[in-house]
């Protein structure tokens, strides 16, 4: 194979698309993702499940306030990127091109694919209390440099000459998870210094989460020979059961409950005079699990040289699945407690700045980012369009952000969209959605 289209490219590439998103109650409020994620002063009606529940309890929390099926979807592929990809579609990529992208995907590691998906299904605010029922599903692919070298050139390779090749550090995760939420905030008469129109609040969500689906799988030894040509692929899966047409009582939830657990988080918020604040601490408590003896294990092997070959793909025993791939499970695929703390403050009537720090105290696939410092601000001089913007450092890179919305009296259109650098590599995310009383 001496040239690659780009037709095939995205084919192999596409692959990768199924972390990387956010959090265990997804937000339900574009105007985060606008002002940079920097939203947990600010959060009031059903923004506060996802972000401070203690919002509930400030005097400017709304008597009602819902939202109609907000989404927000994630995607990314790094070094190589789509845009790198777009310019040469319908056309041979020039062997300059690849050589220049092998050499990025070598550097880095591999090339990298992440991709995310929130939705709210369910968001009321009354009063001191909000709802919310949210699916999160969440992602990351990563393709080893001697694989691309083999999709761009062939077994050939770069220098022209036959030569073996392994797909160590190819792996994927993919996960699903649906979680419930109710939060409910309570004022309290607490003043923090000589500011006027003090405000104090305390707040708290109980959630439960079910595990919807999961599958992992990690290369082990592969390897692609030139002399004799042979390929011996070992790729061992984990996953959730899949739907078994035989089986004529199963029903939806047979096959989208793999574990569970509730969560507790706990918030403070204040405000005193054009400053406003919050804190909390997500996950004080979080009995997640995941089934893992309900989960299947395949072995995942194909072989093949002049002679003969074989394939195995036949589901076993979670018992025979390798250790390293039960041990990630545990420890990614949970949920960490989280600090937070953001201040915001009213600068002019048009004018509103934001600011926050986050951590994850565990490493997890299931937090956007384990850190983040960032800051936003949103200007209304039109108070029926207001703008906004963020900047954030996060872990392994950063994140810009900005976005738009329709305010009509209590009724509000938002789109918003950021820009990701992260571990993972760079990713766009996007969010959408119609609130009514924020």
């Amino acid at each position: 194979m001496r040239t690659l289209t780009l037709g095939a490219a995205l084919t192999v590439l596409g692959l990768l698309a199924p972390v990387a998103a956010g959090a265990q109650v997804a937000s339900p409020v574009p105007e985060a993702v606008g002002l940079g994620g920097s939203y947990t002063a600010l959060a009031r009606g059903i923004a506060a499940p996802a972000w401070n529940p203690a919002g509930l309890g400030m005097p400017d929390n709304p008597g009602a306030s819902f939202a109609l099926l907000p989404f927000s979807v994630t995607a990314g592929l790094s070094p190589v990127t789509p845009a790198d990809l777009a310019e040469y579609d319908g056309q041979l990529i020039p062997a300059a091109v690849r050589q220049e992208w092998l050499a990025a995907i070598t550097e880095a590691g591999g090339e990298t694919g992440n991709a995310g998906a929130e939705v709210t299904f369910l968001a009321l605010g009354f009063g001191p209390v909000a709802l919310s029922a949210s699916s999160t599903v969440r992602g990351q692919v990563n393709l080893a440099p001697d694989v691309a070298e083999v999709l761009f050139f062939g077994n050939a390779g770069l220098t022209g000459d036959p030569q073996d090749y392994s797909l160590q550090g190819s792996n994927f995760d993919v996960a699903g998870t649906t979680t419930f939420a109710a939060s409910m905030g309570f004022p309290l008469s607490i003043s923090l210094g000589p500011l006027p129109d003090q405000h104090f609040a305390v707040g708290a969500t109980v959630k439960y989460t079910v595990g919807n689906f999961l599958m992992l799988g990690q290369e082990s030894r592969s390897t692609i020979s030139s002399d004799p040509i042979a390929v011996d692929i070992r790729f061992p899966i984990v996953h959730s059961p899949l739907p078994d047409d035989s089986a004529q009582d199963q029903t939806f939830g047979d096959i989208a409950n793999n574990g569970g657990g509730f969560g507790l988080d706990i918030g403070a918020a204040w405000q005193g005079g054009p400053f406003s604040a919050g804190v909390v601490v997500k996950n004080v408590v979080n009995t997640f699990e995941w089934d893992l003896d309900g989960l299947q294990f395949r072995e995942g092997t194909a072989t093949w040289d002049a002679d003969s070959s074989s394939t195995s793909f036949d589901t076993a025993s979670i018992a025979n699945a390798p250790g390293e791939l039960i041990d990630r499970i545990e420890t990614l695929y949970g949920f960490s407690p989280t600090l937070a703390a953001g201040a915001a403050m009213q600068v002019t009537p048009f004018l509103e700045v934001t600011g926050e720090l986050r951590h994850s105290l565990e490493e997890s696939l299931n937090v956007g980012e384990r850190s983040h410092l960032g800051v936003g601000a949103e200007l209304t001089i039109l108070p029926v369009l207001p703008i906004r913007a963020g900047v954030a450092a996060i872990s392994g890179g950063y994140q810009l952000s900005g976005g738009l919305g329709l305010r009509l009296g209590p009724v509000q259109l938002a789109f918003s969209a950021a820009a990701r650098q992260t571990d993972l590599g760079d990713a766009a995310r996007m969010a959408l959605g119609l609130t009514y009383g924020l």
